[in-house]
């Protein structure tokens, strides 16, 4: 919940105020990856989804949970995750 919070917070006001590292080599996390593309406006909104959903799916193995996080169908869900957007 927290994350999709802080999500919708970055997509809305296009800023993160989580924890800062001392040292900024560049992203930790892909979610620090995807905000930095985000805020480079280096991606598009369905890259954005497709991101998003990849890295839900890393952590839950599962696309009906991920599904259920981003309000989207589980196959869409699976579209996104595997690149099958077509």
């Amino acid at each position: 919940r927290e994350l999709e919070q802080c999500a919708r917070r970055v997509i809305m006001a296009r800023e993160y105020g989580g924890d800062q590292c001392a040292l900024d080599d560049g992203p930790e996390t892909p979610m620090e990856e995807l905000f930095e593309m985000m805020d480079g406006e280096k991606i598009e909104a369905r890259q954005v989804l497709a991101r998003y959903c990849q890295i839900l799916y890393e952590r839950n193995q599962n696309y009906q949970e991920v599904g259920r996080i981003t309000g989207l169908d589980r196959r869409t869900v699976a579209r996104y995750v595997t690149g099958d957007r077509e």
